[in-house]
């Protein structure tokens, strides 16, 4: 397995791809029935949606297969923005 670690400039989501434009690579992932094929989590291990993923953010791709154009990732790292309350917790 290789890994880039790059800043995403662009996000494109249409109905057959989601791809991620970073300042190094294209990562392209296929959307199936509706679902982005691919494991995106935080650094902490908690796994996340692709809306978590925003412009500017540093990632961390895990990928075996690459073209000339794109990376296709088998995960995606990134680093926590927020807290998550639990059901538990009260908002004062």
């Amino acid at each position: 397995m290789k890994i880039l670690e790059c800043k995403i400039t662009n996000l494109i989501l249409n109905e057959t791809h989601f791809i991620i434009v970073c300042d190094k690579k294209k990562i392209k992932s296929d959307v199936i029935d509706g679902s982005i094929n691919i494991s995106i989590e935080t650094n902490e291990g908690e796994e996340v949606g692709y809306t978590y993923l925003e412009k500017n953010d540093i990632i961390k791709i895990i990928y075996k297969i690459e073209n000339k154009e794109y990376i296709i990732p088998k995960k995606i790292y990134t680093n926590t923005k927020y807290d998550f309350l639990s059901e538990d917790s009260e908002i004062l």
